[in-house]
C-alpha cells in the first residue's frame, strides 16, 4: 500500500514545480519544464496572455499557464523582470502608487 501511495502523493505535490523556465525572445514564448510521474521532463509552452494569477493562490501554485497550475521560486530567476511580467506586476506600472500617512488609522501607526 505505502509503496504505491507514497510516490503518488509526492508526485501530486511536486508535479507543479517548475525545474527550468526558458524564454524564447523571437516568439515571445515561455517554456516551463516540470516532471511527470515517471520522472520524465514535460514541457509546457505559454505566452503572457495565457497566464492567470489566482487572487488566492492555492497550495504550491504561483500561477496558472493554460489552466495548468505551476509553482516557481522567485529567487531562481536570473532576470527577475520576467517573474514580474509573468505575475503581472508590470501591468499597472504607469499608475504611481501614492500612500499618505492619513490612509492609516492611528492604531495602525502605533505598531
Amino acid at each position: 500500500f505505502f509503496t504505491f501511495v507514497t510516490p503518488v502523493l509526492i508526485h501530486s505535490v511536486s508535479k507543479k514545480y517548475v525545474t527550468k523556465l526558458y524564454y524564447n525572445q523571437v516568439e515571445d514564448k515561455y517554456t516551463a519544464v516540470v516532471f511527470n510521474i515517471f520522472i520524465r521532463p514535460k514541457k509546457i509552452q505559454f505566452r503572457l496572455r495565457d497566464v492567470k494569477v489566482p487572487d488566492v493562490p492555492g497550495a504550491f501554485t504561483t500561477f496558472k499557464a493554460k489552466d495548468y497550475p505551476l509553482f516557481v521560486d522567485m529567487d531562481a530567476f536570473r532576470d527577475p523582470t520576467h517573474y514580474g511580467k509573468i505575475m503581472g506586476y508590470d501591468e499597472n506600472s504607469s499608475k504611481p502608487i501614492n500612500i499618505s500617512h492619513e490612509d492609516f488609522s492611528s492604531e495602525e501607526r502605533k505598531h
